[in-house]
């Protein structure tokens, strides 16, 4: 799908100066579809996800991908009319003004979170590759909130932690080299309603993890009739069911933090050693409460 909306030759004004953002990238299989893109970009696929807390383990059987989002931002920006190192200032629903100058029709806002809502710190290390097929989430009783992360891949291990605070106390040993690191914020809030925008703007990334390439790929589709016809009615739809589920996320992840050492405590008792297929719950975590008590 994303490569089809490249038949609407848009124009991308970026703030950045460079395309290509740095992210951990596990997206569903089905997210990765949705997304249209050539599986070229996917790094590698994982069955097998571990959960960690002090010595006991829940096991995850799941279908997801690391999508190489770097990369597909770079090579789509080649596709587009990409005009980095702007500030693009939004008129109305159908024109902009750049460097003065006036540009007019369909106006999708991609500007990112403005800051307002609660915020969580990431910081992810690259380094060399680690002998291992299963993506490894640890959580701690003293990192409300957040959680850490190793993700091996065939060239490079992705290494992680989001916290309120420091992550960097959280981040997982590993005794590699570090190739690179990297690191920002994440928006903990609420869905907000612009007439036509996409990504962060909308603060519509999974509360928990973070993952805002979910949110993109459930709209996608919609832009099509908006953009030919002018109809925005699926887009709308779509909008709203989004923002439901973010919002159930977002309640949800706010009463697990009033209550972090006991929910961990309890829910690590039940499930130590058990092994839970999740499918939709990846994405819609505000079944996944369901899914683990079923």
């Amino acid at each position: 799908m994303a490569k089809r909306l490249l038949d609407f030759s848009p124009i991308v004004f970026d703030r950045r100066r460079f395309p290509g953002k740095k992210c951990t990238g596990i997206v569903s299989r089905e997210t990765f579809l949705k997304l249209g893109v050539s599986k070229e970009y996917v790094d590698r696929e994982f069955k097998d996800v571990r959960m960690v807390y002090g010595k006991k383990e829940i096991h995850f059987r799941v279908d997801v991908v690391r999508l190489n989002r770097e990369r597909l931002e770079k090579d789509l920006s080649r596709e587009v009319k990409y005009v980095p190192g702007t500030n693009a200032e939004v008129r109305s629903e159908s024109s902009l003004i750049v460097n003065g100058q006036k540009y007019e029709g369909f106006v999708v806002r991609a500007t990112g979170w403005d800051g307002k809502g609660r915020r969580v710190k990431a910081i992810e290390i690259v380094t060399e590759p680690i002998d291992s097929e299963e993506i490894v989430v640890y959580l701690d009783e003293r990192n409300v909130g957040g959680f850490s992360w190793v993700v091996p891949l065939p060239d490079r291990t992705l290494v992680g932690a989001l916290a309120y605070e420091n992550p960097e106390l959280f981040l997982p040993k590993v005794e590699k080299r570090v190739l690179e690191r990297h690191g920002g914020t994440i928006p903990r809030c609420k869905p907000r309603y612009v007439n036509l925008g996409i990504g962060d703007v909308l603060c519509t990334v999974k509360t928990f993890t973070g993952g805002g390439i979910y949110a993109i790929s459930e709209l996608l589709d919609a832009f099509k009739p908006l953009l030919e016809k002018g109809d925005a009615t699926e887009y709308r739809r779509k909008l709203k069911a989004l923002g439901r589920e973010i919002t159930r996320q977002y309640y949800l992840v706010r009463a697990v933090e009033r209550a972090w050492r006991t929910s961990l405590k309890l829910g690590f008792s039940l499930l130590n050693g058990k092994t839970i297929t999740v499918g939709r719950e990846f994405d819609l975590h505000s079944s996944l409460l369901g899914r683990l008590l079923h």
